[in-house]
Order: structure tokens, then sequence, then C-alpha cells
């Protein structure tokens, strides 16, 4: 093996090779390796060492596991696994993120991992013919992703109808899926408790972009600007993106892409929505920017400093709502 240390493409498929050997390491200039169509149960873990390797073919053989070591090859970008007898993407896998192209086609997978969600430079991926009955929510993070094949598994979450049609419509269906449980929670609390909880997420929400606006970090994906501050109704400005905006106000939220930070968008865009009826809240984002995301609003307050008068002034503009609607629903 010494001898082909230049050697940079290797082509060994279609033989009945049941064993690669250790020293296939010294093939350190290597940048395609086929070892498809052979009888393979295992690969050596020395094939972490091919640093240069940015193909790796182990098509068509009898491989139940990948080797941990396979992480290692940092620069691989295509990797075909398909008709082998894999149960599940390996851990090893998930870690490969330079990878663009992943074929698991005809294997017996039944799950997909939720570290998968680290291939971020992932465009291809080939699921066919597998046992996956799920979908982890995490896939939606695989934004470089423009090819899913998922036909022939047996899928409940999302839907096979709907998971055929790629990632747009998973992602759409996961959406979907929190709406109606938030929906769910909202029907099971009173009407009382409801507006309590509303009121407390409004408190929270302009607390906290008073005391934002004081420090008003200019690498931040949110911007406030006073406006007649000195004015008896002073304007806080606001351009952000929502779910941005969930995370800053939640920290505890480890990925703006997860199921927590949906949930707290979805929130705070209600609680924007309320705010927009009792006319504190009047929003000015121009179409282009809507459509990106990003939200440009005016709240109108009572004081520019003073957290607290704009908390009382807020509760009691409120619960007057409150009072108004149930006079007029007993006057119809």
């Amino acid at each position: 093996m010494s001898q082909l240390s230049n050697l940079t493409t290797l082509y060994l498929g279609g033989n009945q090779l049941t064993k690669i050997s250790e020293s296939i390491s010294q093939l350190s200039n290597l940048t395609t390796l086929y070892l498809g169509e052979n009888q393979l149960t295992k690969i050596p873990q020395s094939i972490s060492q091919l640093s240069n390797l940015t193909r790796l073919y182990l098509d068509n053989n009898q491989l139940t596991k990948i080797p941990e070591s396979i992480s290692q090859l940092y620069n691989l970008d295509s990797l075909n696994l398909k008709n082998n007898q894999l149960t599940t993407i390996p851990e090893s896998v998930c870690q490969l993120s330079s990878l663009k192209e992943l074929y698991l086609n005809s294997n017996q997978l039944t799950k997909i991992p939720e570290s998968s969600c680290q291939l971020s430079n992932l465009t291809r991926l080939d699921l066919y013919r597998n046992q996956l009955t799920k979908i982890p929510e995490s896939s939606c993070q695989l934004s470089s992703l423009k090819e899913l094949n998922l036909r022939n598994n047996p899928l409940k979450s999302p839907p096979r109808e709907i998971a055929e049609k790629g990632i747009k419509a998973i992602e759409e269906y996961f959406q979907r899926q929190i709406f109606l449980e938030e929906v769910e929670i909202e029907q099971k609390t009173s009407a009382s408790n409801r507006s309590n909880i509303s009121l407390k997420r409004a408190k929270k929400l302009i607390e906290f972009l008073i005391n934002y606006s004081q420090t008003n970090d200019e690498g931040s994906k949110l911007s406030t600007e006073w406006i007649e501050r000195n004015s008896d109704r002073p304007q806080l400005e606001i351009t952000t993106n929502l779910r941005e905006l969930a995370c800053l106000l939640n920290p505890e939220i480890s990925s703006k892409n997860s199921n927590e930070a949906n949930r707290q968008k979805n929130q705070i865009r209600d609680t924007i929505n309320r705010l927009k009826e009792l006319e504190i809240v009047t929003e000015n984002s121009g179409a282009s920017n809507k459509s990106k995301g990003i939200r440009s609003l005016i709240f109108s307050l009572w004081h520019s400093q003073k957290k607290e008068e704009n908390l009382e002034q807020l509760e009691l503009v409120w619960k007057n709502r409150i009072v108004k609607s149930k006079n007029k629903t007993k006057m119809n």
C-alpha cells in the first residue's frame, strides 16, 4: 500500500471482497474510494486517516454499522451507504459537517437521530425504501437541503403524503402541529386565566423592550428607537424577526430553530395582535421585509424610562377593555 501513497482514486467495486485491510490508511492522498458492490460486513477504523477523502462509496454491501471514526473525515462531501443493512443513521455520520450528499436508501432504518440537524451543508438526502415511521422536527433545520427522498416508508408523522412533498411541506406540518397543541392548551384554560396569562406576557414583552432600548446592542437582530421620547405618549419603534425576539426574551432557548423557539414566537405574535387591538401597537412593516419575517412595530407607551408606570397603564387599558367587552356581550 505504501507504494501507492500518491493514488487519488481507488475503485474496488464489483468484487467479492469481505474485508478491507487496515493498511488502507497508507493511501493518504486518496480523494475517491469506491468499495461498492462487495460483501463487506464492516469497515476498518483506519479509514478515518484518509483525511483528503471527499467521496466514499460503500453501497451494495452487508454493513450493519459504520465505525465511529468516520466522523474524522472532515472533507467528505458525498457518502453512499445505500443497499446495506443499517437500522439507524450513525451519530458519527451526523458529525460530517461538510457532507453534501448522503444516500441511505434501501436499508432497514427505523429512525433518524435528532443530531442529523448538524448536517448543515447537506443538499441531497435519499432515504427511499426504509422502515421510517417518524421524521424528527429537527430535520427542518437542514437549511441547505434541496432534494429529500422519503418514498416507500411507512411514515405516520408527518403522514407519507406530506413527507413526500419535501422539507418545506414537513416544516409547515410541524408548525401546524404546534399551533394545534397551543389551541388545545388554550381551550383547557379558563377565559379569566387566559387573559391573565396574556397580560403577563404583554408586560414581560414591554418591560424587556424598554430595558433593551437603553442598551440597544448594534450587533443584535433587534433594533429599537424612541420617537417623541418626551411626549405624553412616547413611541418605541422596534425592527426584528419574531423568532430572534423570542430567543432574546427567553435566553434559556437553546436553538432559534427549536420547537420551544417556535412556541415562544407564536406567543409573541399573539401578544402583539392583542396589543394592536388595544391600539398600543401599530405595524409599519413593508411587504418585502414582512415576507422575510422582519417586522417593524411601534409601541405607544406612557413613559420612556419609568417601567412601572407603563406596566400599570397597560394593565388599566387591558382590564378596561375586558369590562367593555363583557358589557357589550350583556347588551347583545
